[in-house]
């Protein structure tokens, strides 16, 4: 589930941070027990407030030192009993409170000196302060950097706060992981397996910034996959995985900011955590009546199952040594090859459409980074590879893409990358020519003179000739912008012919040049007259 929230002096996070604003006040009180009344911005001052006394006294633990201990796959946690006593709903309710946390960034915003706090959800599976919550709320290391501080923190409803000072265990594949936070005598949640679809749920959480939020549903389906709702992406694009998850797919209500939290039955024994939301978007080209509609939500959970996995540890189990720095995305060491080459180009369809028709340089350089991770993976693990070509072809014209969307770089030497490629053999006249293109593309990033533009302009000319398959669409668009900049007064001829062009994107890039070099004409007309 993806979601970006603006807000003043707020950062983008993972899929489920909302904007941490919690205070609850009690008060109000009926006859049978005290009404819980949320008050959001008092307990967000609450919150910061004691974060920020205990970051001062040294006792908040940094993130990317959580982030490091990702590796950690078991520890042995013996959780509580089921319980058979069933709840009335509002009974129910101040029975999850007791047991739910927010559980979030701490930290220092970027724009501002204010710290700040953006909650999910966790659910308490010890009383001596170990948790529960979804991996990516922890976040693995792929979020853009930053020199400000940055701690992981858990609230619970009264307001106290909690350093979180260590990942016990943790399962990407699975979305899930286990905390031990700074407290003791807590109450745990009983974990319940076999789920069975129809039976009623409930679910408590932080749903954009509405804390302790309280829906009810059922059990839609039991589903095993060995995808994973992308985190990134609000088209609910999938990332493959080895091992298959067992997930629940449930009617009760959450959005950002649940993510991590309790579903529970009537008598509060966790059936699953909360783990991603999607709805898919149809066009107009793909269903009869025209236009588009919204599908969903589909809202999707991990399986207590998933979650015991992680308490039994197998035996001869030890714990290993802390990474010496976050581990990103890591694609499964059991993807074959064609899974692996599949993964990549889903990468780089899907970070080229952030940049190009999102503007969502943040997520579009995420997964760059992860389509890197991916390469990288098919260098080392198939030397022989059936893809070299393709795969060559692809990190170039990601290369192109992230130098113009400002994206940081893997790849530093995109010369060296081409003449790898071009020493390939067996390559088709299709690859020969886009390798060409290419080669053009990065060419052009050092023209800066009209000379070298004219230069530029005749290695075209005889890209056409040598392939007159390709239509060369990406060359006029680039030699469009070179032209303007290095030769203005032939931009206005070059624009006219290539709003003629069959290609609608680059006629419209043409028009609009041209509308750029009418008014500076008409004031040059003027300017003469006066």
């Amino acid at each position: 589930m993806s979601n970006t929230f603006a807000a003043s002096c707020t950062r983008t996070f993972s899929l489920t941070c909302g904007i941490g604003l919690l205070l609850l006040t009690h008060g109000f009180s009926r006859a049978e027990a005290p009404r819980f009344v949320v008050e959001d911005d008092a307990f967000l001052d609450q919150v910061c407030a004691a974060a920020a006394k205990l970051k001062n006294a040294g006792k908040l633990v940094p993130l990317e030192k959580l982030q490091c201990q990702l590796n950690r796959q078991y520890s042995s946690v013996k959780p509580a009993s089921e319980s058979p006593r069933k709840f009335s709903p509002p009974d129910l309710y101040d029975r999850l409170l007791q047991s739910t946390l927010a559980v979030g960034d701490f930290y220092q915003c970027d724009t501002c000196t204010n710290w700040h706090f953006m909650a999910a959800t966790a659910f308490v599976v010890s009383s001596d302060g170990i948790i529960s919550t979804s991996y990516h709320v922890v976040g693995n290391g792929e979020e853009p950097l930053t020199d400000k501080p940055d701690f992981l923190v858990a609230a619970d409803h009264d307001g106290n706060v909690y350093p979180v000072r260590e990942v016990l265990a943790a399962d990407a594949d699975a979305d899930t992981c286990l905390l031990k936070i700074d407290a003791t005598n807590l109450t745990p949640l009983p974990l319940r397996a076999n789920a069975r679809t129809g039976e009623r749920v409930y679910c408590l959480g932080h749903p954009e910034g509405y804390h302790f939020l309280f829906s009810e549903g059922i059990v839609a389906r039991l589903m095993r996959s060995r995808d994973t709702m992308s985190i990134l992406e609000p088209d609910g694009e999938h990332t493959g995985k080895a091992r298959p998850s067992l997930y629940l797919n449930v009617t009760a209500e959450f959005a950002p900011g649940s993510s991590g939290g309790p579903i529970v039955d009537e008598a509060g024994n966790v059936l699953g955590q909360v783990q991603s939301i999607t709805s898919n978007v149809e066009e107009e080209s793909t269903n009869k009546s025209g236009g588009s509609f919204v599908s969903g939500p589909v809202r999707f959970c991990v399986a207590t199952e998933e979650i015991l996995r992680l308490m039994q540890p197998p035996a001869g189990y030890r714990q290993p040594a802390p990474l010496p720095k976050p581990p990103g995305f890591q694609p499964s060491a059991a993807l074959s090859e064609p899974d692996l080459m599949n993964m990549t180009r889903s990468l780089f369809a899907r970070g080229s459409n952030a940049l190009t028709v999102l503007d969502a340089p943040a997520a579009g350089s995420t997964l760059f980074k992860r389509f890197d991770a991916c390469v990288q993976a098919m260098n080392t693990r198939f030397p022989s590879r059936t893809n070299a070509t393709e795969l060559g072809l692809l990190q170039i014209r990601a290369w192109l893409l992230r130098d113009q969307h400002h994206c940081d770089q893997s790849l530093k030497d995109p010369q060296a990358l081409l003449k790898s490629v071009a020493a390939q053999t067996g390559m088709s006249i299709e690859q020969n020519a886009e390798l060409d293109r290419l080669e053009l593309l990065c060419d052009a990033r050092h023209v800066n003179s009209g000379a070298r533009l004219a230069n530029w302009e005749q290695a075209i000319e005889r890209h056409r000739v040598r392939f007159p398959i390709d239509p060369a669409t990406e060359l006029d668009m680039e030699r469009l912008n070179l032209v303007q900049a290095f030769a203005p007064r032939r931009l206005e001829t070059l624009a006219h012919r290539l709003a003629e062009s069959s290609d609608p994107v680059l006629a419209a890039a043409a028009k609009a040049k041209q509308e750029e070099v009418r008014p500076s004409r008409f004031q040059r007309s003027r300017s003469q007259a006066q």
